[in-house]
């Protein structure tokens, strides 16, 4: 993290530079909301050189609102929400918001069109800054503290979050939630120790991890993240090895790696439970495509190499 003293002004940004943390006054006490806190907050926008809108922030510009955070899932919420678990009560900040994690989290379409919203003649570069008030706070029990079936709660909440996201469109926002509940079930028991569950939490939360990971898979499948659905299926194939979904996903994904026969194993493996199946007809379908494609090219390849098909 860089922190430094500028005057009265105190200069914040986490490791990934996502963004810039600008203390305008201080706040009081030591502690700071955490993920779920209740808080009341003041966000209102400053001159920036992107136009932003309560949708895309995620938070209610411009008016004091009670709200939790994490509870938003809009392409900067994760932001504000990151700069608020910095803060204090009573402190009032600008959060600098740069064109590199504009890019990333709404894209160029979008962000070009947010710029010709606005005439900014001294801003050369696309930004965003926000004003936030943090006027008081409720922190709720830190997720190492929680019990078994409190973290097991939350990581149902973060799914039900991330299906939302999903059936909206919102791959990205959703692979955050599904993320997020892994990450709370990871913390509930070491995978030696699982038995040591009661049987009724155990059968819950393997079925729970298995789907959450089979969700992400989905989403990083769309996203293109070939070597994490690969990861992500064999997790979820070694609580349920009969899983269609995670034979599909993992096939599709060694096919677009190009492990050809390792597809067509996970695929042929997953008709046999289902033959009816179109999704993973449509997938052999494409791996025999591609497989020929292959072939022909080593072919004609061969073929210049020595000069021409052998005549008889």
């Amino acid at each position: 993290m860089d922190d430094m003293d500028t005057g009265d002004r105190r200069i914040w940004s986490p490791y990934d530079k996502s963004f810039t943390k600008v203390t305008l006054i201080q706040g009081s006490g030591l502690a700071s909301p955490n993920e779920g806190a209740t808080c009341i907050v003041e966000i209102s926008r400053l001159t920036g050189g992107c136009h932003v809108t309560d949708d895309v922030v995620g938070y209610p510009l411009g008016k004091e609102t009670k709200t939790c955070i994490g509870e938003y899932d809009a392409d900067l919420s994760e932001i504000v929400d990151g700069c608020l678990e910095t803060m204090k009560e009573g402190e009032v900040c600008e959060l600098h918001i740069p064109e590199s994690t504009l890019m990333e989290r709404i894209g160029v379409d979008y962000l070009c069109k947010m710029r010709t919203t606005v005439c900014v003649e001294d801003v050369d570069k696309l930004n965003i800054i926000l004003k936030i008030e943090l006027k008081q706070f409720t922190k709720v029990i830190e997720k190492w503290k929680m019990s078994q079936e409190k973290k097991i709660e939350t990581a149902e909440y973060q799914k039900g979050k991330g299906n939302v996201c999903f059936q909206q469109g919102k791959t990205v926002l959703a692979a955050r939630r599904y993320s997020k509940a892994l990450k709370s079930l990871i913390t509930v028991v070491d995978m030696k120790h699982l038995n040591d569950l009661p049987v009724n939490m155990k059968q819950h939360y393997t079925a729970l991890k298995c789907s959450c990971s089979l969700n992400l898979a989905a989403c990083l499948l769309k996203l293109k993240q070939f070597s994490n659905v690969v990861k992500l299926c064999s997790d979820a194939l070694e609580i349920v090895g009969e899983n269609v979904k995670g034979l599909y996903r993992r096939g599709h994904a060694f096919r677009k790696l190009g492990e050809f026969e390792r597809a067509r194993e996970d695929l042929t493996f997953a008709q046999r439970l289902e033959p009816h199946n179109k999704a993973v007809q449509d997938q052999i379908a494409i791996l025999d495509r591609d497989v020929k494609e292959l072939d022909d090219k080593y072919a004609k390849a061969m073929s210049k190499m020595f000069g021409g098909p052998v005549k008889s």
